[in-house]
């Protein structure tokens, strides 16, 4: 599926829903951390609004979480280490 790059983390969500993944309220959640992606990456960090950090490291984790077990899922196996060709 071709994607442009993005910190735009609603049109990155939109674009797992478009390819069929399910996305629950929780995973939801992390869209409203698009202002810091953006913002600590490209402008003054002390001029950006406050973060509340507990509920972003909840919200990283969870992400985090439903990724590794989404690809789990689709991996047919385990990954053998490549051994040289």
């Amino acid at each position: 599926m071709p994607f442009e790059r993005s910190h735009d983390i609603d049109y990155l969500c939109g674009l797992l829903e478009e390819s069929g993944l399910q996305l629950t309220s929780e995973l939801r959640e992390a869209i409203e951390l698009t202002p810091w992606a953006v913002e600590f990456r490209y402008v003054d960090p002390f001029d950006a609004t406050p973060l509340n950090r507990a509920q972003a490291l909840a919200t990283v984790e969870t992400v985090r979480g439903w990724a590794a077990d989404t690809i789990a899922a689709a991996r047919p196996g385990p990954l053998k280490p490549r051994t040289g060709d």
